[in-house]
C-alpha cells in the first residue's frame, strides 16, 4: 500500500489532505466536518503564503493524535522533576535591556502537582479534569503529565479559576 500522504506537495489544500487521507468518496465530508474538529486539537493552520497546510505537520499531527509517536524518546523519568533546574542560554544570563533584566522566569509548563498547588485543590481534581478535557494536556513517555503554561492562563482568563487560588 502507497503512502499517499508523500505523494502530496509541502504545502496541500484541504481537498488533497482528504483525498489522501480518508479517500475520494468521503473527501467533501472529511473538509466540512472533520477539518474543524480537528483544528481545536492542533490541526495545523492554512498557511496563508502557500496556501495550503504543511503536509509534513499534518503526518506528526496525525501520529501524536493516534498515539503512535510522543515526541519524546525518555519514556521512564530518570530521577525527581525539576523545571527551576535549566541553566539559561549565554543571551539570556547577559541580558543588555532594563526589560529583559527585570523578566522572571517562568516555566512553560506544569505537572498536575504544580497546577494543584497554583491553584490551591487537589491533584486528583486537575486529573479529573483533564480526563474530562477541560484542560488541554499531553502525556510524556506513558505516565508523566504536563499541562502547558498557555493553556493554563487561557483557562484562568476565560474564568474558569482564580489564579490566586479562589476556584
Amino acid at each position: 500500500m502507497t503512502d499517499l500522504l508523500s505523494q502530496l506537495p509541502l504545502f496541500a489544500t484541504d481537498r488533497e489532505l482528504a483525498v489522501a487521507i480518508v479517500g475520494k468518496a468521503r473527501a467533501d465530508m472529511w473538509v466540512k466536518t472533520v477539518v474543524p474538529q480537528l483544528e481545536k486539537h492542533g490541526f495545523p493552520p492554512i498557511d496563508p503564503l502557500h496556501d495550503g497546510r504543511p503536509v509534513p505537520l499534518v503526518r506528526r499531527f496525525y501520529d501524536h493524535y493516534f498515539g503512535l509517536t510522543g515526541g519524546f524518546a525518555i519514556s521512564v523519568p530518570d530521577g525527581e522533576e525539576n523545571p527551576e533546574a535549566f541553566k539559561p542560554t549565554r543571551n539570556q544570563r547577559t541580558a543588555t535591556t532594563p526589560q529583559m533584566a527585570n523578566m522572571q522566569h517562568k516555566p512553560m509548563a506544569m505537572n498536575p502537582a504544580m497546577l494543584a498547588e497554583r491553584w490551591l485543590c487537589s491533584e486528583r481534581h486537575i486529573r479529573n479534569m483533564i480526563a474530562r478535557g477541560e484542560i488541554p494536556a499531553s502525556k510524556l513517555g506513558g505516565k508523566l503529565i504536563r499541562i502547558r503554561m498557555v493553556d493554563i492562563e487561557e483557562f484562568e482568563n476565560r474564568g474558569g479559576v482564580d489564579p490566586r487560588g479562589a476556584a
